[in-house]
């Protein structure tokens, strides 16, 4: 239900206004994503080639009541990958990447919005999974989407199926991830997760992140239900280092903090060590 619909059209408009561009990595090639007022939800996306030769197509998001409201990032990686995020509201963003050739959709996905990542082989992109616009604290437990499928973390049991993802939201409804704690004389939200950071291996089989796992519970505003964010208290919170394989299954290593300062930083060494930074004090460690 993501897939882009492109069609041919005519020269650019007057009226059009260029919002983000990106030229191919050999130098030979510009790409401008073009945002028409007039046209709705769609976005112009002009090719230049040598100089004065213009290829144009409009890429129209086939998502009912979606706008692409602004292009919040886009790259030409590689020769043959255009890429671009399209920002719709402040928790749900659209990444797609293009094909230079043709500027058909090869890839299509919802995210938290901000940045995807993609592997350093670039057959595969990560990402924050997206939750629903206005969402309450308690629908916020963060998770990691690897081409459209939940990866991290899993339910017991569960293991990633790009054919078949989990119900991405509410992840604190469905009881996927963090769930509501029965009989408790405040309405606790157990299992929350928060993270602020990841990074791919080298070998793009693996992806390292810091996790802090949390209950939530109503603060003193909101006695009897969780709040707004900000307005609750997080408690039993454990920080951690986390491996985690293309499957869903991952090896955890416990870290010394357990409040992650936003100036915290994952990245490997090589394919056997990640080394951590937490307020500017670096720690190696060997992973599997």
């Amino acid at each position: 239900m993501f897939a882009a619909l492109l069609v041919a059209t005519a020269l650019l408009q007057s009226n059009s206004d260029v919002v983000s561009s990106a030229t191919a990595p050999n130098k030979d090639r510009r790409v401008e994503m073009i945002h028409d007022p007039d046209s709705g939800n769609s976005v112009r996306i002009i090719a230049i080639k040598t100089g004065q030769t213009i290829r144009e197509s409009e890429l129209t998001l086939d998502m009912p009541d979606s706008t692409c409201l602004n292009i919040l990032q886009m790259t030409w990686p590689r020769e043959n990958t255009i890429a671009a995020t399209c920002h719709f509201n402040s928790t749900e963003s659209l990444y797609i990447q293009l094909d230079p050739a043709t500027l058909k959709t090869r890839r299509a996905m919802m995210i938290f919005a901000g940045d995807a990542v993609p592997s350093p082989d670039g057959s595969k992109v990560a990402a924050f999974g997206p939750v629903p616009h206005s969402a309450t604290e308690d629908q916020q437990s963060k998770y990691i989407v690897v081409d459209n499928a939940d990866i991290y973390p899993l339910p017991p049991g569960k293991s990633a199926d790009p054919l078949a993802p989990l119900a991405v939201y509410p992840k604190t409804e469905s009881g996927d991830i963090a769930e509501r704690k029965p009989g408790a004389a405040v309405p606790t939200v157990i299992g929350m997760h928060d993270i602020p950071t990841f990074a791919w291996s080298p070998d793009s089989t693996r992806i390292a992140l810091i996790d802090t796992t949390y209950d939530l519970t109503p603060g003193p505003d909101t006695p009897k239900e969780i709040g707004p964010e900000g307005a609750n208290t997080r408690t039993n919170a454990k920080s951690a280092l986390a491996v985690v394989a293309m499957d869903g299954t991952f090896q955890s290593y416990a870290l010394s903090v357990t409040a992650i300062p936003a100036k915290t930083t994952v990245r490997w060494k090589d394919a056997s060590h990640v080394e951590v930074t937490i307020d500017g004090t670096p720690k190696i460690y060997a992973v599997k």
